[in-house]
């Protein structure tokens, strides 16, 4: 009888843990961060393809969808944006678009952009508002 009282009190003492902290991870908020590296060569090729994407996207005027690009000197490009759903983190910009046609466009448009690259990393980033 004491070792079922000690083991119900050992797992609500973990279980609890693991609960509250679930909660406060609901405060952060989570970022894409994809680094693209280009070769020389392609530059061209790749910023025709960035700006069809971003066209696409003003175009169609898709929502929730806030994709910033810095160039850095060593043709690394890095692309921002905002994740809202890791479920989201398979499908990438796609997740944005609902219609099944544009959806197949945009599929398209990031197909050349990714036989543009020569190796690409993406990572995931938290971060609190208010602490930024």
């Amino acid at each position: 009888m004491k070792k079922i009282s000690l083991l119900l009190i050992l797992l609500g003492l973990f279980s609890g843990n693991q609960t509250f902290g679930q909660i406060t991870d609901k405060d952060w908020k989570y970022l894409v961060i994809r680094e693209d590296v280009v070769m020389p060569s392609n530059t061209n090729s790749y910023e025709a393809a960035l700006a069809d994407v971003t066209d696409f996207f003003k175009t169609n005027n898709i929502q929730g969808v806030y994709y910033l690009t810095q160039l850095q000197d060593n043709y690394h490009y890095s692309h921002i944006s905002s994740l809202n759903d890791f479920q989201d983190l398979d499908a990438g910009l796609l997740a944005y678009v609902t219609d099944p046609a544009k959806k197949a466009e945009l599929q398209l448009l990031m197909d050349n952009l990714n036989n543009t690259l020569e190796t690409s990393k993406v990572v995931v980033v938290k971060y609190r508002p208010e602490l930024s």
